[in-house]
């Protein structure tokens, strides 16, 4: 259902986009018509702008981004670059290609500061790491760049119509990253190094304070109690204990 949001949202937004690009051509064909000196780079540039659309329409979206890529390195300053730069990144996101959407995004801030679109944007590029945090070679990398910039567009864009999927993805993304140390922690104890994983519990608790997830700190607050006992810290047992207690009073985790 979340995938299905998303796919309509970006369904919405780049048709309106590619609504705009069209009129934009049409209006660009009657100046050139009217022009007795068309400029050659001018018109190359209408018609890798043209191709990208037609692509784009008939969803050929890899000779789409390529044309759309060609227009961007050719011409970087024409007055189609914008639009081909975010019908690039998303069709760049349909065609799993998440490597080149950073790249494309870089060049859209450079040349777009402060654009109209840079929300649009800011989600496809969150979204090319929230699509690959289950790859768990680089599980934590991909939970924190998506976390940063999903973080960056609610602070910066309130209203955005992105906003309310991205809280959502937010607090999913902050459970995945605090249960990811846990699991560290958790390892570190079932290979009796105590020591290790005491640190990482306690270092949960310290890092995330007010924003751990309820149900991170309760397990994370009943692992401490468990490794002060394996180290006979008493002092610790008897402290963690109390707290859990505290703030857990239905936990089975002293029963």
């Amino acid at each position: 259902m979340r995938f299905k949001k998303i796919f309509f949202i970006f369904l919405f937004f780049s048709s309106f986009i590619l609504n705009n690009s069209l009129l934009q051509a049409e209006e660009t064909d009657e100046q050139f018509s009217n022009s007795n000196s068309v400029n050659k780079s001018k018109t190359e540039a209408k018609f890798y702008y043209l191709d990208g659309i037609y692509n784009y329409a008939k969803r050929f979206y890899q000779t789409s981004a390529e044309n759309f890529e060609e227009l961007t390195k050719n011409y970087p300053y024409s007055k189609y670059t914008r639009n081909s730069l975010i019908l690039e990144a998303y069709t760049s996101y349909i065609n799993k290609d998440y490597e080149k959407i950073e790249g494309i995004f870089a060049i859209y801030q450079r040349l777009f500061l402060h654009d109209r679109y840079d929300d649009y944007m800011m989600f496809i590029r969150g979204m090319t790491y929230y699509r690959q945090v289950r790859n768990e070679q680089r599980s934590s990398d991909f939970i924190e760049n998506s976390l940063d910039i999903f973080t960056q567009l609610v602070q910066k864009y309130p209203d955005s119509k992105f906003s309310k999927d991205v809280e959502v993805k937010i607090l999913y993304l902050k459970k995945l990253q605090q249960f990811s140390e846990l699991s560290i922690g958790e390892f570190y104890y079932k290979t009796d190094n105590y020591i290790s994983a005491m640190r990482r519990y306690t270092g949960i608790l310290q890092k995330y304070k007010d924003e751990i997830v309820p149900e991170i700190e309760e397990r994370t607050l009943c692992r401490i109690v468990e490794t002060s006992k394996s180290l006979e810290i008493e002092s610790f047992t008897n402290y963690y204990s109390a707290l859990l207690k505290e703030k857990y009073p239905d936990t089975i985790c002293l029963s």
